[in-house]
């Protein structure tokens, strides 16, 4: 009974051991186990809340440790092409903002072409329905100032040299109307700036501007009307000659650059500047900033008309106190170029 006894002690304590060390063996492996487990749970909720690149360290060199890093690949890999969505879908609102302000210009464009346009075919009507009277009254006046003396013949050459004033408005209220009447030329806006700085200067001999012409470096060459671009020239250079401040000496340069497709010119001044809110209407016939009576409004807007009769298109930038800088750009004349 005794050696029973014995037996059944040793089996029940070499069972409590073996029990003792299984559940030693347990925890050790659920701690192995169940840590790096929780690890990769808790990166993968992070990810799903909207955690960028989370990444769980596990230092197990088996399934696990190859388990963890399959998931830091992925995270890295769902990073990276959310980093690649937000980048493109930046470019993407860069360029519809890029497209939308180029539609808002090219509308603001369009809207001016067309008041120059409706206040062009305005301009030649009234001016042919004022011609005709205004000749009749300019030919009387000279026949009366052949039988007048005295104070009535000073009075009667006011009476014509104002009717000549108006006859060269109404001239040139037609030429703004009617267009050039020619036949479109292949021709070198440089020569047409020559021409024009020529008029310039000769028609301010005091003080003479000082007016500098850069050169492209290869032949800006347009298909159209030398005349109506130089007289544009000629409007825009005289624009930034009178604005130079009082007292100083009239300094203006004149550039032109050629590229694959375009000829640009650019007129620069060193003058009073214009105040942002003339700007958007300095192209209209008859608006006008200046307080002289030789200020008619019709220059710029027929270098305005001028310019989109090539096909081309006219932008101002101004510094009150600083100047103004108007750019041209034109189609260069290519083989087979036809003006519409």
């Amino acid at each position: 009974l005794a050696a029973a006894q014995q037996i059944f002690w040793q089996s029940l304590a070499w069972l409590a051991g073996s029990l003792v060390v299984a559940l030693l063996v347990g925890f050790i492996l659920s701690r192995s186990l169940a840590a790096p487990v929780r690890a990769l749970a808790g990166a993968a909720r992070r990810i799903g809340a909207g955690e960028r690149g989370a990444r769980v360290e596990v230092a197990d060199r088996g399934e696990l440790g190859l388990l963890a890093r399959a998931f830091n690949e992925m995270s890295a890999d769902l990073l990276r092409q959310q980093e690649e969505i937000e980048a493109w879908n930046r470019e993407l609102q860069a360029r519809v903002e890029a497209k939308t302000e180029e539609v808002r210009r090219l509308q603001k464009v369009a809207a001016r072409a067309q008041r120059v346009a409706a206040l062009a075919g305005l301009s030649a009507g009234l001016a042919h329905e004022i011609n005709n009277p205004l000749q009749s009254v300019l030919g009387m006046a000279q026949l009366a100032r052949r039988e007048a003396a005295g104070p009535v013949l000073a009075k009667l050459e006011v009476v014509e040299r104002e009717a000549r004033r108006i006859a060269e408005l109404v001239q040139k209220l037609l030429q703004f109307g009617e267009g050039p009447g020619v036949v479109a030329v292949e021709f070198d806006v440089d020569l047409a700036i020559d021409a024009a700085v020529r008029a310039v200067a000769a028609a301010r001999p005091d003080p003479r501007p000082r007016i500098e012409h850069r050169r492209a470096g290869g032949r800006a060459v347009v298909l159209g009307y030398p005349g109506e671009l130089q007289q544009a020239f000629v409007a825009l250079l005289e624009n930034a000659v009178e604005a130079t401040r009082e007292g100083e000496a009239p300094r203006v340069e004149i550039s032109t650059d050629v590229a694959d497709e375009v000829v640009r010119v650019e007129v620069r001044d060193h003058g009073r500047g214009i105040e942002p809110e003339h700007l958007e209407r300095i192209f209209e016939p008859f608006y006008t900033t200046k307080h002289s009576r030789e200020g008619r409004g019709l220059g710029l807007s027929t270098a305005h008309r001028a310019v989109a009769l090539h096909g081309g298109e006219v932008a101002v930038e101004s510094v009150v106190g600083e100047g103004t800088t108007v750019r041209v750009t034109l189609p260069r004349a290519q083989k087979g170029t036809l003006l519409a």
